[in-house]
């Protein structure tokens, strides 16, 4: 033991001894050092890392706005067609209705023509009937007129005949 011998260390112990514990405390100074120099080189790592994440999500951002203001647009333009559809179809389902209401209106003219063109007809049948009627009169009538007339002819060329009385 060589303290032991000495009750007292000497200056030169003494002076190794801080010269000892401060080459400890250099050596923890300088691994305390490359500590905070590794904590700032990996705290900027990870900056630039989120830096790059912050880049990336407003570049998808800006796509996915883009995106939305094309979607929007389409929209629009889909109601738009809609609209005008809706119009066409409107259009299209009136004039249906006008030309149903013509088409009715057609059979209701071709009826009443149909039922006129029958009346005419039986007018016709009725009229042939008396045209026939008349012409048989008319040639009993004449044949009647020649009697008549030969038997006026008759008397007149016999002078002794009597008018009967």
């Amino acid at each position: 033991m060589p303290f032991a011998s000495a009750k007292r260390p000497s200056g030169a112990m003494i002076a190794m001894l801080a010269l000892g514990l401060l080459g400890v405390l250099a050596g923890c100074e300088s691994a305390t050092n490359k500590e905070m120099k590794r904590a700032q080189d990996r705290a900027a790592i990870q900056l630039s890392q989120a830096q790059r994440d912050r880049d990336e999500y407003k570049a998808q951002v800006a796509k996915l706005q883009s995106a939305l203001a094309e979607a929007q647009a389409k929209q629009t333009l889909a109601q738009q067609q809609v609209a005008a559809l809706r119009s066409d179809l409107q259009k299209a389902l009136d004039a249906s209705v006008e030309a149903q209401k013509a088409h009715t209106d057609s059979q209701k003219a071709t009826a009443q023509t149909q039922q006129a063109v029958q009346d005419l007809a039986r007018q016709v049948q009725t009229s042939q009937a008396e045209a026939l009627r008349l012409a048989e009169e008319n040639k009993a009538l004449k044949g009647k007129l020649a009697d008549a007339r030969a038997a006026s002819a008759v008397q007149a060329s016999s002078p002794t005949t009597m008018p009967n009385k």
